[in-house]
């Protein structure tokens, strides 16, 4: 990547541009990194790349429409008719190559297992916020220690006082 883009990539990364739609379970795939897109060689298309086996295959089959075919590539496009940038609308092709790059060290190290069962044990909620860092990280999973005591504690309260008023 070049470094200007790494330098500015908290200004460029969550653009509109860099936006993809994606079906509810073709996005929790994409975000575990269980798939990524491949490129080609025709600029804007992609190979649906899947790695955990061949159930991803199956549950990305029902997720396409009628028809489709997982290994035909996928060409990205815009919509939006009041634009005037076109192609350059589209995401960042070095930001696909990443998450590629990232999807296949997370399988190939096994480092992906690591963080699904992170992932599973601290889930993220719609309090979270982006961990960038290590030290994000096991901040939340602090908070989120915190967060299940308390919540045991408010339960453990609750139940004494109905059992109290009985």
């Amino acid at each position: 990547m070049p470094d200007n883009l790494i330098q500015n990539l908290e200004l460029t990364i969550n653009r509109t541009y860099n936006v993809i739609m994606l079906s509810p379970e073709v996005h929790q795939l994409f975000d575990i990194y269980d798939i990524c897109l491949k490129k080609i060689s025709i600029v804007h298309e992609y190979k649906i790349e899947y790695f955990n086996n061949e159930a991803i295959k199956r549950a990305l089959r029902k997720s396409f429409d009628e028809g489709r075919l997982v290994d035909t590539p996928v060409t990205l496009n815009y919509h939006d008719p009041t634009s005037t940038a076109g192609m350059d609308d589209l995401p960042n092709p070095l930001f696909i190559e990443l998450h590629a790059t990232i999807a296949r060290i997370f399988r190939m190290s096994g480092a992906g297992k690591f963080f699904e069962n992170l992932l599973s044990q601290y889930p993220p909620t719609g309090n979270s916020i982006l961990a960038s860092t290590w030290a994000d990280m096991e901040r939340q999973i602090k908070l989120h220690d915190l967060s299940s005591q308390i919540k045991a504690g408010l339960d453990l309260n609750t139940r004494k006082s109905r059992n109290a008023t009985t």
